[in-house]
């Protein structure tokens, strides 16, 4: 019976913060629209929310690790007998969202590598960086 009223109460819960999302992006929308009726430059498309960036900022590693641990979470709850093919399934499951967390470590590595070369070589071009080593 609790986890029933419990799924009840979810239902409720997601219901409601559903319904405040809506009428938030809406209130958005609507300041846009009235600003745009003000001034014509202004477009009327909102920016995207927080959410909406994050996802597509961290995309990546939601899907590396959200569906492996998706497919680890219901493993490890189900209730059968554990067989090579269960072991081997939560192997590889902990093996990709270790290996996304690598790869995610050396792309961040990588990524600021280059933007420290880039500075490096512009500032070179520019002339702020002196490549006589002679002492004076």
């Amino acid at each position: 019976m609790l986890s029933l009223q419990l799924i009840s109460i979810f239902g409720i819960i997601a219901s409601s913060i559903t319904g405040f999302i809506i009428a938030y992006m809406h209130r958005k929308q609507m300041r846009q629209i009235e600003l745009h009726k003000q001034d014509p430059s202004i477009d009327i498309i909102p920016p995207p929310s927080r959410f909406t960036y994050f996802v597509k900022s961290e995309w990546d590693t939601i899907v590396g690790v959200g569906s492996p641990l998706i497919g680890l979470i219901i493993e490890l709850t189900s209730k059968n007998q554990l067989t090579r093919l269960s072991v081997l399934f939560i192997s590889v499951s902990v093996s990709l969202i270790f290996l996304n967390f690598i790869l995610d470590l050396l792309y961040t590595i990588q990524r600021n590598t280059l933007s420290s070369i880039q500075e490096v070589a512009t500032k070179q071009k520019d002339g702020f960086l002196d490549t006589n080593n002679s002492i004076t």
